[in-house]
């Protein structure tokens, strides 16, 4: 199954990882989620009590039907790497704090370099994915397109109207 394909993934990243490393973390819990969202996955923090730091790794299904290989060799890599860098991170002495409310540069040398050491393309976003339920709308700018959701295909559909934060042009 999908979900079978996306642990193997994930735990043949973070072996990979902590063989490199030295280390010897273990996989966090990891959801499934067959809604549609903005995102195609991500590494999720929390504090828990007696200060202890959860992670949970949560994949959203319904992108990995658009493209598998991508997603195996892209999108899980993507968040093993943040949870991977978390953690090293938190041997290093990090808070809870210095993890999240902080907000360090989520994509930044540590993120990239593991990626790298994965063989994988370090990128924040990944473009081979469609957004799904998306309707293309476009404005003023050569070869731009906005991608709105229903909610605001809705909205423009009754007269509310959206301008392109670049070039000013309504959408």
């Amino acid at each position: 199954t999908n979900e079978f394909l996306i642990r193997a993934a994930c735990a043949k990243n973070l072996a990979k990882l902590n063989a490199l490393h030295g280390t010897d973390f273990l996989l966090p819990p990891i959801e499934f989620s067959g809604r549609v969202s903005k995102v195609l996955g991500f590494h999720q923090i929390r504090l828990l009590p007696f200060g202890e730091i959860g992670h949970t790794l949560r994949f959203y299904t319904k992108y990995f039907a658009q493209n598998s290989d991508n997603f195996l060799t892209e999108v899980v890599p993507h968040e093993v790497c943040h949870f991977f860098a978390t953690k090293l991170r938190i041997l290093r002495g990090d808070s809870y704090f210095d993890l999240y409310v902080s907000r360090h540069d989520a994509h930044g040398k540590e993120w990239q370099d593991l990626m790298g050491e994965l063989g994988a393309i370090a990128r924040a976003n990944t473009p081979d994915f469609a957004p799904l339920n998306r309707i293309p709308y476009a404005c003023s700018c050569p070869g731009k397109t906005h991608s709105v959701s229903k909610v605001v295909h809705n909205r423009i559909a009754k007269g509310l109207k959206y301008d392109c934060s670049k070039c000013r042009s309504q959408i």
